[in-house]
């Protein structure tokens, strides 16, 4: 795994952009008991705001991860860094719930290229039988970025206020986007790395000849791809009714204190971020021994996903209004640790499903996907809580969990198939 010194800064680069990324993004959830005292707001209006960043997210990131094939993924990573920067920062501006939806809307629509252009400059610039660790390598800066952000906007809001701590996160954001535009090279310039320029360039000759919108056709057919996208979906609600709802359901339901609920949210991205690293290794290790008769990423994947379904079972019926903040933050992490987990590896398993040349595209339709179950976790079930009480919107969050779990069992189950027959 010896990396050297291009590829090291290049890594670096890339972690850093998608960390000022994913904490912008999830500012608002990390300071929402905050904005709701101090602009009124109810449960189903909060809920209306987070949605409207995850349809403009879903929106951009599966356009992005389309135009990414064909456009400088260095260019689109330093726009999305700026435009987000720049509409937190008008974020502040405002007071009304509309006004508040309209820029966290266009927010998520600013964000959308962000993870297609670093996973494209991830795949071309490492060796394939390091991507899976060095993918969850990076994407476990969303877990970093969730471990620090509850906590330390909470202490930072004591002192500053929240409208100041988006202005500030707005600002650091678009300083990061000037540097990406001097200093990222999207392609390695060295013939000593794996993806040489040249490769690059045939690979998208290579789908104009063979009829893209074929291969895209016979990517939608296959059995592991549709399963990772629909299992993919699943995970993500489950994802975003913890972070999101996690914090509001301790405090409200469990009557924890702000401080713990803080901690919950964090311990779920500090467990993450030792499940996505974790998960990509094993795989890896997995695939470096050669013949097997399963897909090794989704094997990992399943030994992951039942993580969440004993965790989210735990924090219904196992956390009181006496539980000790230990206990509140072992149940985190082990549902960040199963949810990071099999994300990171869904995330591989789609662009190495993908034909060369199509792996955003592929990316970007299972990021989609993942995305619709982010919604569905915002004003959805907002409303279910609204109606029913948070206690009854996490049972329905637990019965969700052991859907991928079957899901990712039976798609093993098809991979081993398709391998016999062959």
């Amino acid at each position: 795994m010896a990396l050297n010194k291009q590829q090291w800064a290049v890594f670096i680069c890339l972690y850093l952009s998608y960390f000022i990324l994913v904490y912008t993004r999830k500012s608002f959830s990390y300071a929402s008991p905050v904005i709701m005292n101090e602009e009124n707001l109810e449960k189903n209006q909060l809920g209306l705001i987070l949605s409207s960043q995850m349809i403009g997210y879903s929106i951009s990131q599966f356009f992005g991860g389309v135009l990414v094939d064909s456009l400088n993924p260095t260019m689109m990573l330093s726009g999305s860094l700026f435009l987000t920067g720049m509409t937190a920062f008008i974020f502040t501006m405002f007071d009304s719930v509309s006004m508040f939806s309209f820029l966290w809307f266009l927010n998520g629509l600013s964000q959308g290229p962000g993870w297609p252009s670093c996973a494209l400059i991830l795949k071309r610039w490492f060796p394939a039988d390091q991507f899976g660790t060095w993918w969850s390598t990076l994407s476990s800066s969303i877990n970093l970025a969730g471990t620090v952000g509850p906590i330390t906007t909470t202490a930072l809001m004591a002192l500053l206020g929240w409208r100041k701590i988006f202005s500030l996160t707005g600002c650091i954001s678009m300083g990061i986007s000037v540097y990406i535009i001097i200093n990222l090279s999207d392609k390695p310039k060295s013939k000593s790395t794996e993806n040489t320029d040249e490769q690059i360039e045939k690979d998208k000759t290579n789908v104009t000849k063979d009829n893209k919108m074929y291969k895209l056709f016979e990517l939608m057919k296959q059995p592991v791809f549709v399963g990772v996208c629909l299992s993919y979906l699943l995970i993500n609600v489950i994802r975003g009714a913890c972070t999101y709802w996690g914090q509001l359901y301790l405090i409200q339901d469990k009557e924890q204190s702000v401080f713990l609920g803080s901690v919950f949210t964090s311990s779920q991205e500090a467990g993450g971020l030792i499940g996505a690293i974790s998960a990509g290794y094993v795989s890896d290790y997995l695939l470096s021994k050669g013949k097997r008769k399963y897909n090794p990423r989704l094997r990992v994947a399943l030994w992951c996903l039942c993580l969440p379904v004993i965790s989210v079972y735990l924090l219904l019926y196992l956390i009181t209004t006496l539980s000790h903040g230990i206990v509140i933050s072992v149940v985190g992490s082990g549902i960040g640790f199963g949810v990071s987990g099999a994300i990171a590896l869904f995330g591989v398993t789609a662009m190495e499903s993908a034909p060369e040349g199509l792996e955003g595209t592929a990316h970007s339709i299972a990021a989609f996907s993942a995305n619709i179950g982010m919604v569905l976790s915002g004003y959805p079930l907002s409303l279910i809580a609204k109606a029913y009480g948070w206690h009854a919107a996490f049972k329905l969050v637990l019965f969700i969990t052991v859907f991928p779990v079957f899901m990712v069992y039976f798609c093993q189950r098809s991979v081993v198939k398709e391998k016999k027959s062959t």
